[in-house]
Parts: structure tokens; C-alpha cells; sequence
């Protein structure tokens, strides 16, 4: 008698990260949006200094686009929670590309004033509050979870280098076409990538809409759920604490390092530059390589100490070799802290939450940016030079990270 022969079930290969089609799609609509940005801004910037002679402009342009997105990244977030986030930022996306769009009509028409710049980042620092959210909780509706921390180290990949060609791209650009001309192919590049969004599939449970509760309590969910979370709100807490110390005096150092130390060496300050950026693609392509899947969150925080320790040599450095080295290992260790932390969080926190979750941790990278910038400002004003500032801002910060490390144990034991 014949015994039927019972054949395995055929194993089911999990494809390449960088072969999923879904994947891919968020990966051109990153590289897409972040070039567009990057002409349009590199362009405005040079406009604004060297057409219409106002340095002192830009500053009202940066404030201009930061203020919305304290004032409504929280809102974003909530919205990313009740409503379809693809639909949010494809509709973001379409609203930057028509943002940068209608700059160009108008300095095609001659109205090259610095109120239109002003507004269009104020539109932009709008549309970002509700893009940013929606977008990062989109990945982990589309990645499996094993593969959360290479997404997101690739995705950092694509937006530093393409931030870099895009600013290559248009001073290229600047030298052969006019300016309503760029600022066209921009708003092109962002409309033509956006239609790869709506073929977006969502392989998770959908979210969850709260379509019965008004907004300010759906909110007020979203921090009840982060202050009960203590691996959230000690992040968060730290997050408040590295902007602070950190973003003024990294934002100014380096041209203050490069004129005060070198002489005023442009070559030196773009170098600087560069470094800084191939340490972030350097930590960025580490992490996505190794694709850490255990003890991400003790990871994380010999990261953030071995990035206080760097920030504390830059500000101790004497020569450019010197100032190279450090700025490249700070970099390294910015990627190779924030890369495991995304992971984790949009790994463990749920589904329903994640975009509150999300929008408040973005909102703890930028709403104390301006009083980062103030205290380096007064810091300087006082006649104290940028090295010493930075130091300042590297002591506080190694000891705040050195104490969550041994007294607060659930960022590090955190997978």
C-alpha cells in the first residue's frame, strides 16, 4: 500500500528591502521631495543675498518656517492618527510642489520682493507640520518590523545626499538659467514623484479613526499616552535636552570655527561641511548594514554619549585635523543614535498612536531651536568665542546623558 507522501509547504523569501515596490515608492517620494526642497532653497537663499541684497532676510525667512511647526506639529500628528496618512502626504507633497510653483509665476510676473519668500516658508513650515508626521508614520505600515532600522537608515541615506546634489545641482543651475526657471523644475521634480504615491499599499491594520472625538482630546490621548509610556517620555525629555544644548552652537560653530581658527578659509568651512555630512552617511549606512535587531536601545545611548564626547573635543579642537575628526564622529554617532530610536518607536508604540507620537517627537527637535539660537546669541554677545559656547553646551549634555544612562534604565533596555 502506498503511503501518500506529505510535501513542506514552500518557504516564502522575503524579497530585499530595496526590491519592495512599496518601499521604493517611499524611497523615490523622499529622494523627490528632498530635491525639490533642496533647489528651492539653495536658490532662494542665493536670491535673496545677491539680488535683493538682504542677508538679514534670511533670518526672517528661517523664523518664519519654524514658528508654524511648533504651533501645529501636534495637530499633525493628531490628524495623521484619524485620517489616511497616504492621502495626507501626497495632498502635502502636491502643496509644496504648488507652493514652489506659484514662486515661480510670480517672479516670472516681476514681483521678486522679500515678502514672497517669507511667505512661502511660512506655507512650507504649514504644510511640513502635517507632511512630517503622516510620513514617518507611514513606514512601518509598509516595512516589515525586522526591517524598520535599514529603512530608515537608507531613507537618511537619500535625504543628506540628495540635500548635498541638490545644492550642487543649483548652483549649477544659477550660473546657466534664470531664477523662475529653477525654482520650476523644482516644483516639477516634487509634482512628477508624487504620483508614484497613490500606489502606495498599506500592508498593516488600518489605523484606527477616532471620528466621534473632537481634536483637542484626541490630543490630549496622544500625551496621556506618551507620559504613561516612560521609554517616551524620558526619549522625549532627552530630546528636549540635546536641542537645546546642541542646535545653536552647532548651527553657528562651524563658520564661526572655520573664520576664527582659519582665517576666514572658505575651503576650510566647506570641508568642515562636507565631513560632517559623510559622518551622518557614514553612521547612516553602519546602521543599515548591521540592521541591529537586539539591545537597540542601549545602543541608542552609547550613541548619544559618544556623541556628547565628540561635540565636547570639537569644541576643544585646535586645528582643522582635528575639528575634521570630530565632526565626522559626530555625525557617525548622530545616525547611529537616531536610526535604532526611530526603529524602536515605530516598532512598540501602537498603530493608532503613532502619528501623535511621531509629531510630538519632532516637535521636541525644533520648538526649543529658538531659544538654542538666542542663548548662543547671547552667549556670543558677551564676548565669550564659539569653542568655549560649545563646550558650555557639551558638559551639561554629557552629564544629562551620563544620568539617564545609569538612573534610567528603561532607554537602554529597551529592544
Amino acid at each position: 500500500m502506498n503511503e501518500a507522501v506529505i510535501q513542506p509547504a514552500p518557504i516564502e523569501m522575503k524579497r530585499p528591502l530595496l526590491l519592495q515596490k512599496d518601499f521604493l515608492i517611499i524611497f523615490a517620494i523622499t529622494l523627490s521631495s528632498r530635491l525639490g526642497f533642496s533647489l528651492f532653497l539653495f536658490t532662494q537663499s542665493w536670491f535673496v543675498i545677491n539680488e535683493l541684497l538682504q542677508k538679514a532676510g534670511l533670518g526672517m525667512i528661517f523664523i518664519a518656517s519654524s514658528v508654524p511647526a511648533i504651533l501645529l506639529m501636534t495637530l499633525g500628528g493628531v490628524l495623521a492618527d484619524r485620517f489616511n496618512r497616504k492621502t495626507i502626504v501626497l495632498l502635502s507633497t502636491l502643496a509644496e510642489a504648488l507652493t514652489i510653483g506659484s514662486v515661480f509665476l510670480l517672479l516670472f510676473n516681476g514681483w521678486n520682493h522679500l515678502s514672497l519668500f517669507i511667505v512661502s516658508a511660512l506655507l512650507f513650515g504649514i504644510i511640513d507640520s502635517f507632511h512630517v508626521p503622516a510620513r514617518n508614520a507611514l513606514l512601518p505600515s509598509i516595512v516589515q518590523e525586522d526591517d524598520l532600522m535599514r529603512a530608515n537608515s537608507l531613507i537618511s541615506i537619500i535625504s543628506q545626499v540628495t540635500g548635498i546634489f541638490g545644492a550642487f545641482l543649483a548652483g549649477v543651475f544659477i550660473k546657466y538659467l534664470d531664477y523662475s526657471t529653477i525654482f520650476l523644475l523644482a516644483s516639477l521634480i516634487m509634482i512628477f514623484f508624487s504620483a508614484c504615491i497613490p500606489f502606495l499599499s498599506l500592508k498593516k491594520e488600518k489605523v484606527e479613526k477616532e471620528d466621534q472625538e473632537p481634536l483637542l482630546q484626541s490630543f490630549k490621548n496622544g500625551l496621556s499616552y506618551i507620559k504613561k509610556n516612560t521609554f517616551l517620555s524620558t526619549l522625549i525629555s532627552v530630546s528636549f535636552v540635546i536641542n537645546v544644548f546642541i542646535t545653536g552652537p552647532m548651527a553657528l560653530g562651524i563658520p564661526l570655527i572655520a573664520s576664527k581658527l582659519f582665517k576666514q578659509n572658505s575651503l576650510a568651512f566647506s570641508t568642515m561641511e562636507a565631513v560632517l555630512v559623510v559622518g551622518i552617511l557614514a553612521g547612516s549606512a553602519a546602521v543599515g548594514i548591521l540592521n541591529f535587531k537586539k539591545n537597540r536601545g542601549l545602543i541608542a545611548m552609547w550613541a548619544l554619549l559618544a556623541l556628547g564626547l565628540t561635540y565636547l573635543g570639537l569644541g576643544v579642537s585646535r586645528s582643522l585635523v582635528l575639528c575634521l575628526i570630530f565632526l565626522f564622529l559626530l555625525g557617525f554617532a548622530l545616525s547611529f543614535s537616531n536610526a535604532p530610536i526611530f526603529a524602536i518607536v515605530q516598532s512598540k508604540v501602537e498603530n493608532a498612536m503613532l502619528g501623535r507620537v511621531m509629531s510630538v517627537m519632532m516637535l521636541a527637535g525644533s520648538a526649543l531651536q529658538p531659544v538654542s539660537y538666542g542663548l548662543t546669541s547671547l552667549l556670543l554677545g558677551t564676548g565669550i568665542d564659539i569653542q568655549t559656547v560649545i563646550v558650555l553646551g557639551a558638559v551639561p549634555l554629557i552629564c544629562v546623558i551620563l544620568w539617564v544612562f545609569l538612573k534610567v534604565p528603561v532607554l537602554r533596555q529597551t529592544n
